[in-house]
């Protein structure tokens, strides 16, 4: 697994805070994953597509992996650090695997919402004789 502290840093320090420095964690059949919490939202970037590409691109650089981001919101969530407690505004996702393997399954099928049936109006017309 990378050793993350430098990207972590960097990234906080290009948000200027908003990004914290911290991460959690997993690990499991090939599959790596790092949730970076995000505390306020960039004005210009609400999603934080420049961000997520950079530690994209940083991930491929320093270890021979094949990666991906995605940014999660997190409304109503907190992160807890060893002080406080910090209010997040969302989290990038980023996940890392060997490139000659086959993407995990975990990471090729999200989970996804159950499938809602479309909704029918069959209200009884006014203009019926």
């Amino acid at each position: 697994m990378l050793d993350l502290k430098p990207l972590l840093q960097t990234l906080s320090k290009m948000s200027v805070g908003r990004i914290l420095a911290e991460s959690e964690t997993t690990e499991s059949e090939g599959l790596c994953q790092a949730r970076i919490p995000v505390a306020s939202p960039n004005p210009a970037d609400r999603k934080d597509v420049v961000m997520r590409k950079y530690a994209q691109d940083w991930v491929k650089q320093h270890g021979d992996y094949a990666a991906e981001a995605k940014f999660e919101s997190a409304l109503g969530k907190s992160w807890y650090d060893d002080k406080e407690e910090i209010p997040l505004y969302g989290i990038i996702v980023l996940t890392w695997w060997k490139p000659g393997t086959d993407r995990p399954e975990a990471a090729r099928h999200p989970e996804t919402k159950p499938e809602v049936p479309p909704r029918r109006f069959n209200r009884p017309s006014s203009r019926t004789p």
